[in-house]
């Protein structure tokens, strides 16, 4: 199992499982950005969901199958995780805590988009990496607020957590056009040392870096 996902007071108590998670990120002028991928199983996969006779949206399983399932994405943004001055060593990510958005943003400039019950907003993220099993895969415990920005709400009115039981960073990519390999490799060690003893492909006109071949 990938995980979990929960979204309090909605028709589905214990939640939805996680159809898919990826844990990816680039290196910009900034510092490292950590990009999260996740999506759910359809919303009635296991259960169809507790009937209410209240007239939210948030509590009807009718309108919750409208929309079929979430996607929670960084959609190229993500979030800083790492910079030349506080350089990401993974041996020291468990237990680590990113807040993420704590006050909300416009919808460019969101460290991460949504669909849940359409394209919603959703900000105020708290995402804490442990423990880190042998294989070098991580949990992740991930907590934010939603506004149901598509039904024209203005306030973070719901929550969401979800809860990954592993995951592994796959790729660090360094999306500048104009490097080489070795241009590329020490941009990467700037913001994270070990990244340095990683294997490369090109990707676009840019370096995609991770362990293996």
């Amino acid at each position: 199992m990938i995980g979990r996902i929960t979204f309090p007071k909605n028709p589905w108590p214990d939640g939805h499982a996680l159809a898919s998670f990826a844990w990816t990120a680039r290196v910009e002028p900034k510092g490292l950005f950590f990009e999260l991928d996740l999506r759910s199983a359809d919303y009635d996969a296991e259960a169809e969901g507790a009937p209410t006779t209240k007239e939210t949206s948030w509590e009807s399983p009718i309108v919750w199958n409208n929309y079929h399932a979430c996607h929670l994405h960084a959609d190229g943004r993500g979030f800083l995780a790492a910079t030349e001055k506080d350089p990401l060593d993974l041996d020291r990510l468990e237990g680590r805590t990113f807040r993420v958005d704590t006050k909300p943003k416009p919808w460019d400039d969101a460290a991460f988009h949504i669909y849940l019950l359409g394209h919603d907003s959703v900000a105020k993220h708290e995402i804490t990496f442990g423990p880190r099993h042998p294989d070098g895969a991580f949990s992740i415990d991930w907590k934010a607020k939603v506004c149901l920005s598509y039904a024209g709400a203005t306030r973070y009115a719901h929550a969401l957590h979800a809860r990954v039981e592993r995951a592994k960073l796959e790729a660090i990519r360094v999306p500048r056009w104009e490097y080489d390999e070795e241009r590329a490799r020490a941009a990467l060690a700037r913001v994270m040392p070990a990244g340095a003893s990683l294997f490369y492909a090109r990707r676009g006109r840019g370096f995609a870096f991770a362990e293996g071949r």
